[in-house]
């Protein structure tokens, strides 16, 4: 393990208990929500498990973990305690979970490099500003995504290929799609929707599909968005059908509205010329679909408890306000892209991925009507967003969206920079090489179909909805391409063989800042969710205040 790894990770584990200390020393009693989940895991440690908290919604997976080991091990089932699991969590287990999947992800890239940005990035990802907040107090949040990561770190283990559909592995992620439901009603969609939408499309690759390659007699350097409308369309349905595999699949930096249509035919007619096999492959969340239908049909709805402030409604703005969160949290990931793409559609020349003039010109006019008539009859502003100034949430639209009758329409052009800047996901590449593990259209349609079926049902705007939509796109965003090439590890070889010690100093130093300027955006992640961490900490912890109405009761600002 490298120094800058074990230094993160120790960093990590510190910052932790350091914030772990600290809300136990100042805040003693639960807090918020923390009062029904504490209560409730108190009660199952006490063998009552008759009893339910008609104040939560979820389910009780959260409550029987901490009573299970108190039963098994006799351990405490007090605050600090219940808290602890989430600290464990998150500073051993969840990046230890991370660096599993970056590794199937990632590894291809295969240098000692890749391997140290793959701990690097895990660790950032752990260090999140709302997994890290949540993590000293006893919220559903750090569990539930844990228990997602572990559903899709199996199925990328196990695999939907040629030997992903044997029954040993139907279990085994039938099992743990279950406990991640248990958690979360949500992730019903996160297990079945992503991770066997990913499943399949890893299984019609695997069918022996190639991509679509460009024909001869077409202009060099244009991509995917630069076809024939007629003859893409005839050549990716005929190929699909024909192969049964996914034939068009482009990367996402260079996609366009039209390879979004292209790569989604082409995902439809692959899994229907193929359907046993997609269907033996989906089998385990088909289950899992089948039983949580089945919970909806016993419960009468899909919330527990208090259903009254969390009735589901369709809220279509809430996937623009994904687009500032992602980019508001990767902001020293995305800076540089945003700044290229900005001179990329005021420079004259065409590049490769940039799609005609009058394409771009359609796709923007049609999305900015979409987006406005999103905005117009569909903002929903829940009374807790109104009434409820502990949160952050609240000043946001207090400020940005509440100030003025036309502030939210205003806001129309940010949310689709912010879109174009999160799709574009050339955010860790570092340069204009091909990235061999580029980001895909296909993830990019299988995300947002999860995200938008997870977020466009809840009434309320609360940050931790969009924990797994920015650390699923964080997981698959392209680790940094190297600056130096191997031959110059070589010729560094050589040197030092040669014994020139002032030259192989140089050499030396000359290759620790090459790295240091490739990791930069990493450290830059680090440093910045550092600084935020920092601030909401503080903010919690020291800067408490009451309402008028409730003397004696100190409230806290929190995410």
């Amino acid at each position: 393990m490298a120094w800058s790894t074990t230094l993160l990770w120790g960093s990590l584990a510190l910052a932790s208990a350091l914030w772990l200390q600290q809300v136990a020393e100042h805040v003693r009693e639960p807090y918020l929500d923390e009062v029904f989940h504490v209560r409730q895991a108190q009660a199952y440690c006490r063998g009552h498990w008759h009893i339910w908290d008609p104040k939560i919604t979820t389910p009780p997976g959260l409550y029987l973990l901490p009573a299970l080991a108190h039963l098994a091990l006799h351990t405490s089932c007090r605050l600090t305690s219940l808290r602890l699991l989430n600290v464990v969590l998150n500073s051993i287990f969840l990046p230890w979970t991370l660096a599993s999947i970056l590794q199937r992800l990632h590894a291809p890239l295969g240098s000692t490099a890749a391997t140290s940005d793959i701990a690097h990035t895990s660790l950032n990802i752990a260090f999140f500003p709302l997994l890290f907040f949540f993590s000293a107090l006893f919220y559903t949040d750090t569990l539930s995504t844990v228990s997602v990561l572990v559903c899709y770190r199996a199925s990328l283990r196990l695999g939907g290929g040629a030997a992903g559909s044997g029954l040993r592995r139907s279990a085994s992620l039938f099992g743990l799609g279950l406990c991640a439901v248990a958690l979360r009603q949500t992730n019903v969609v996160w297990v079945t929707v992503f991770v066997g939408g990913l499943d399949v499309v890893r299984c019609l690759t695997a069918e022996g599909g190639e991509e679509e390659e460009e024909e001869e007699g077409e202009e060099e350097g244009e991509g995917p968005g630069e076809w024939r409308w007629r003859g893409r369309w005839r050549r990716v349905v005929a190929r699909s059908w024909a192969r049964g595999a996914l034939c068009y699949d482009p990367p996402a930096a260079e996609a366009g509205f039209t390879d979004y249509l292209l790569t989604s035919v082409s995902v439809a007619l692959a899994a229907l010329a193929k359907l046993p096999r997609v269907v033996a492959v989906l089998a385990p969340y088909l289950a899992l679909m089948a039983v949580f239908a089945g919970f909806v049909v016993w419960n009468g709805g899909v919330v527990l408890g208090d259903r009254s402030n969390h009735m589901a409604t369709l809220h279509l703005p809430q996937m623009l306000y994904l687009w500032p969160y992602l980019i508001f949290f990767s902001l020293p990931l995305v800076a540089p892209a945003m700044l290229n793409m900005l001179l990329s559609i005021i420079g004259s020349p065409r590049t490769r991925g940039r799609p005609p003039l009058a394409q771009l010109t359609t796709t923007t006019i049609t999305t900015t009507l979409l987006t406005l008539l999103a905005i117009h009859y569909n903002t929903i502003i829940h009374p807790f967003i109104r009434a409820d100034n502990r949160h952050y949430v609240f000043y946001v639209f207090r400020w940005f969206v509440l100030r003025h009758p036309l502030a939210r329409y205003g806001a129309a052009p940010v949310y689709l920079l912010c879109a174009r800047a999160a799709l574009s996901a050339r955010v860790l590449t570092g340069n204009d090489r091909p990235h061999p593990r580029p980001l895909r259209t296909s993830f990019i349609l299988i995300w947002l179909l999860t995200t938008a079926l997870a977020l466009c049902t809840a009434p309320l705007v609360e940050p931790r909805y969009f924990i797994l939509p920015w650390l699923l796109w964080r997981l698959h965003l392209p680790l940094p391409l190297p600056l130096l090439s191997s031959s110059s590890s070589g010729q560094q070889g050589q040197v030092q063989a040669a014994g020139t010690r002032r030259w192989m100093r140089m050499r030396m130093w000359m290759w620790t800042w090459m790295r240091m300027v490739e990791r930069a955006p990493l450290w830059s992640e680090t440093a910045w969710f550092a600084l935020i961490n920092a601030l909401t900490g503080a903010v919690f912890l020291f800067r408490p205040f009451e309402w008028p109405l409730e003397k004696g009761r100190v409230q806290r600002f929190m995410w």
